[in-house]
């Protein structure tokens, strides 16, 4: 059976795979809500260009204003990278996903392990974790966000297991 300690230090670990999780699955969810914001402009402003060629704007300065809309769309995009950022968190939700099953499940089977296994399978749980985050390098890390789903997974991990 696993010591307190070790139920202590799983417990902790849980809670920052907690935070991970729900840091890089708001960080997803901003990089797509400007993704389509992007994607949208882009969309209104080409649109608007058809309409002048097939003569129904009249005054060039709308061209004009479109045209850049449509270059400083793509620009934006590129700059930033949104697709390959986007990709990219995905691929990390669902492998922080697929590890907060193996911790659940570690913390299930601590009443019938002994501490040396409980403690090596949740360093190697760790070590998973700090791999997958180091996939994030080129995205930058938000402090305001990072600290907002702190405190959401401290909340849900205390409601969730009663410490």
């Amino acid at each position: 059976m696993a010591t307190r300690q070790t139920y202590n230090l799983v417990w902790q670990d849980m809670l920052d795979l907690e935070r991970c999780s729900r840091y890089y699955l708001a960080l997803l969810e901003r990089q797509l809500k400007w993704f389509h914001i992007l994607r949208s402009a882009l969309a209104l402003a080409a649109f608007a260009e058809l309409l002048f060629v097939f003569g129904l704007f009249i005054d060039q300065f709308y061209v004009m204003i479109t045209a850049g809309i449509i270059v400083l769309s793509v620009m934006i995009e590129r700059y930033f990278d949104f697709t390959h950022k986007i990709a990219l968190l995905k691929v990390i939700n669902m492998q922080l996903t697929e590890l907060q099953s193996e911790w659940n499940k570690l913390w299930g089977d601590c009443p019938e392990i002994g501490d040396k296994e409980a403690r090596d399978r949740n360093d190697l749980l760790k070590q998973k974790v700090t791999y997958i985050s180091n996939l994030s390098m080129d995205i930058t890390e938000n402090e305001k966000l990072n600290q907002k789903c702190t405190k959401e997974a401290y909340k849900v991990m205390k409601e969730k297991y009663a410490a």
